[in-house]
């Protein structure tokens, strides 16, 4: 018996497996560390020449000039060993903190050029390349990638690469497109309107724009993400020169975050619309310029069911009415004017769940606290949605502080058809501490008054967002 264990316990029962799994297993190997299991045994040997997925990342390399030439000689090593199955994906990243004094030369792109078409070639379905701290004059992708009919999936973050799309016939199956890029040119602007099955677009634009025109036009569009970076005012050439056309007819989802300066966005067949988000950052609550396109982009999507907006005041933005709204997620940015929390409340007649926060940095004063602008007295009319279809409030950020209580009052007061409120707190990252003890802050909140005898009060202590 004991002799028949010991045989046993000597059997690689691994390598007995058949080969599509153990590439399946090297696959979540760092493809430096796959490579290196040919020493193993004979059984090994090859199997990673098989991979379907091709991760390059330097990261496992010094940050040496010596180094650089060495990952690149590696890239090369593994894609002319690979055998002659198909790539499903292709991944290219350069580290972001190379120490060396130069980054990749003409020749390196070179390099880099040919694994493209040789991904290509092997019929890839999903091609990623990060090359965003690198620059090179002109780096232009290959045509074949623009007519390639296995590619799905294609995400780039570059300085340098410029593309050259035909002029028809282009990404016929492509359904996910990611672009980073510092710069927003006609190479890059091209390339929204020639996708005819893309499903998902993702567009970072660091800096600057450097067309007057952008057209999104997919048909099949279903997500849609536009980031403007926290350096796009301080490198723009014109403040009214830029719009985004969206014409995406199937379009699901939306998110628009914008940063100093944010371009007008305007919207067609915007009907199909049941998710968007918004997010403006530091913008100045005075500008006219900034109030009017917040108000466009706001009515274009007026049709959803679900919304968050983050916003700081805009003295001169106009809401338009969510019919349809359901859930709502309202952040408020360095302010304390809670009529506009009441406005909002106002344009959505048929709210049912409402998260709140209020992001300002005022709070540790109590001069600077503002409540209700007339004196502390809440508004007269109470927003339709509060009466008779509001059924979950969450305050977030809550600090115990005077107005914070007065607006959860007024929301408990009158909510009628209120289930639940969920008081997020936190304490100050100064004192670590609330604005009054914990114990005042339960003892007021169990003084107020209730719209609705159901509705179930719950604290969450310390939770940051």
């Amino acid at each position: 018996m004991n002799s028949k264990l010991k045989r046993q316990e000597g059997v690689d029962r691994i390598s007995e497996l058949p080969n599509a799994l153990l590439c399946h297993i090297l696959s979540f190997l760092p493809i430096l560390d796959a490579v290196h299991t040919t020493i193993l045994s004979r059984r090994w040997k090859n199997l990673w020449t098989s991979l379907p997925e091709l991760e390059f990342d330097d990261e496992g390399f010094n940050h040496s000039w010596t180094e650089l030439n060495r990952f690149m000689m590696f890239v090369d090593r593994v894609l002319f060993l690979h055998d002659s199955t198909d790539i499903k994906k292709f991944s290219f990243k350069l580290s972001r903190h190379r120490q060396c004094c130069r980054g990749p030369t003409l020749e390196h792109f070179i390099h880099i050029y040919r694994w493209i078409c040789t991904a290509l070639r092997r019929n890839v379905v999903e091609l990623d390349l990060d090359l965003l701290d690198y620059d090179c004059k002109r780096f232009e992708l290959p045509q074949s990638l623009f007519l390639c009919k296995t590619l799905e999936i294609l995400k780039v973050s570059s300085t340098s690469i410029t593309f050259a799309p035909p002029t028809s016939a282009c990404f016929p199956s492509l359904k996910v497109l990611n672009v980073y890029v510092m710069k927003l040119d006609h190479s890059v602007a091209n390339l929204f309107s020639c996708c005819p099955v893309l499903e998902d677009l993702n567009i970072d634009v660091n800096s600057k724009v450097a067309v007057s025109n952008v057209n999104i036009s997919a048909p099949r569009l279903k997500t849609l993400r536009i980031w403007f970076g926290n350096d796009f005012k301080r490198n723009f050439w014109g403040d009214d020169r830029v719009r985004f056309f969206i014409n995406a007819p199937n379009l699901v989802k939306l998110a628009i975050v914008a940063g100093d300066f944010f371009s007008y966005i305007d919207l067609e067949n915007e009907k199909s619309l049941v998710e968007a988000k918004v997010l403006f950052r530091h913008v100045d609550e005075n500008s006219r310029h900034i109030a009017d396109r917040a108000t466009k982009l706001l009515a274009g999507v007026s049709n959803v069911r679900n919304l968050s907006v983050t916003v700081p005041i805009l003295k001169a933005l106009y809401l338009p009415t969510f019919e349809n709204l359901i859930q709502l997620e309202l952040i408020l940015r360095d302010c304390n004017y809670w009529e506009f929390l009441t406005g909002f409340l106002n344009n959505c007649p048929v709210l049912k769940h409402f998260v709140f926060q209020n992001n300002g940095n005022t709070w540790y004063k109590e001069e600077h606290e503002r409540g209700w602008n007339s004196g502390y007295n809440p508004p007269d009319i109470v927003p339709l949605c509060l009466l008779s279809h509001l059924e979950t409030i969450s305050i977030r950020e809550f600090k115990g502080q005077r107005d914070e209580m007065e607006v959860a009052k007024y929301l408990l007061k009158n909510g009628e058809v209120l289930s639940r409120m969920t008081i997020y707190t936190r304490t100050s990252s100064r004192t670590g501490k609330f604005l009054c003890s914990e114990d005042e802050m339960y003892r007021k909140f169990s003084t107020f008054e209730k719209g609705s005898k159901k509705c179930q009060v719950e604290f969450v202590k310390n939770v940051r967002y």
